[in-house]
């Protein structure tokens, strides 16, 4: 593999594991949005 395809399959995996972490966060804001407020 040359180091051109190693630095694709990185940015590939970056942007996977950036997007789940961006689903994540979503969700937990939702969550804390949802409480009522004290």
């Amino acid at each position: 593999m040359s180091d051109y395809d190693n630095i694709i399959t990185l940015i590939e995996w970056i942007s996977d594991e950036t997007a789940w972490f961006v689903r994540q966060t979503a969700r937990l804001s939702q969550t804390i949005n949802q409480r009522p407020q004290s």
